[in-house]
């Protein structure tokens, strides 16, 4: 029930987060991001959407690596199981 919840709220963080991204102040870019760490923790999908999405485009790799670089140490291990150069490891997540 607890996963369900915060797959939910990491939905709607990343919806009112791209809404609100267009407002000169950063806080959509805050909300989408952790809307996208809440789900990469709760959901082994959601984590292979990203690693794949890490795949396809660089840019957005290169710039998940410097936001990674930036985060506490447990959030930074949550965005790093999306790394595509480190293997999956499913019981991590």
């Amino acid at each position: 029930m607890r996963r369900f919840v915060l797959r939910i709220i990491g939905f709607v963080l990343l919806g009112a987060g791209s809404v609100v991204f267009l407002l000169p102040i950063p806080f959509g870019l805050l909300m989408i991001s952790a809307g996208l760490i809440l789900l990469i923790a709760n959901s082994i999908r959601a984590a292979n959407i990203v690693r794949q999405a890490r795949i396809r485009w660089p840019r957005f790799d290169r710039s998940l690596r410097k936001a990674g670089s930036r985060l506490p140490r447990r959030l930074h291990r949550i965005l790093a199981a999306t790394d595509p150069r480190r293997r999956p490891k499913e019981a991590s997540l």
